[in-house]
């Protein structure tokens, strides 16, 4: 099978983001890491795309539309559909779509999810690692 269709449903499945999305942001961050600033070369591992987990597991309200179906609000989009199921599925990969922060190296990526993205934390790191280096 084709790589690159590989990697579209891959994309697809885990992040709600075709492969022309993925590249189209790799060609917004100058195919640069939006962490770091490295840029990997060809032959290296692709860039990851990092994303919020807790957004892309937020709960949403589905609700009956007067004229028959269901329907939701996900930020400006507004989905609707017969089956409520259907709603569900579209929202759930809206949330996923819009999850999607950027595109990391690996361990731009790795150290996101050890501090849970968490900024306060990774701000404190970064201090800790400038002073030492101070020191010496």
């Amino acid at each position: 099978m084709d790589p690159r269709k590989v990697l579209d449903k891959y994309y697809k499945k885990k992040y709600a983001w075709s492969l022309a999305e993925v590249e189209a942001l790799e060609e917004k961050q100058n195919h640069a890491c939006a962490g770091c600033g490295y840029i990997p070369s060809p032959d290296q591992r692709r860039l990851s795309v990092d994303h919020d987990h807790a957004f892309a597991k937020q709960k949403f309200e589905i609700v009956r539309d007067p004229e028959g179906g269901w329907g939701t609000c996900i930020g400006d989009v507004k989905i609707f559909a017969a089956k409520r199921g259907d709603v569900l599925r579209q929202g759930k990969a809206q949330l996923l779509h819009d999850s999607v922060r950027g595109l990391l190296c690996w361990k731009c990526n790795y150290g996101m999810l050890r501090f849970g993205a968490d900024p306060v934390r990774l701000r404190k790191l970064a201090a800790y690692a400038e002073n030492w280096r101070a020191t010496k």
